[in-house]
């Protein structure tokens, strides 16, 4: 959690703030680790949209657990297999490796 404190003049050391505009205040250490959060948002959207991670057909906190992980395994398998013949760029291909 990133906390806003509304006055901005937080004398706590080492807290990471963040305006109104999205900019960063802080610890550069932090700010660096903040900065990933947009990589991990894309792919978390993109096996929304692509692996319908969006729509659960299943119940249960370890139905669910055990979905998601299955699509990780699945996105990590594609990847490797898509650097072992060469192609990379086909690694976020959803049909290359269907025929």
């Amino acid at each position: 959690m990133i906390p806003y404190p509304a006055n901005q003049k937080c004398r706590v050391k080492g807290l990471l703030r963040v305006d109104k505009k999205f900019r960063t205040h802080g610890p550069s250490k932090k700010k660096k680790k903040y900065y990933k959060r947009q990589i991990i948002e894309a792919v978390y959207s993109f096996q929304k949209n692509q692996w319908s991670l969006a729509i659960n057909k299943v119940r249960g906190l370890k139905k669910v657990t055990f979905y998601v992980l299955f699509n990780i395994l699945s996105l990590v398998l594609k990847r490797e297999a898509a650097e072992n013949i060469g192609r990379p760029d086909k690694a976020l291909s959803p049909t290359f490796f269907n025929t």
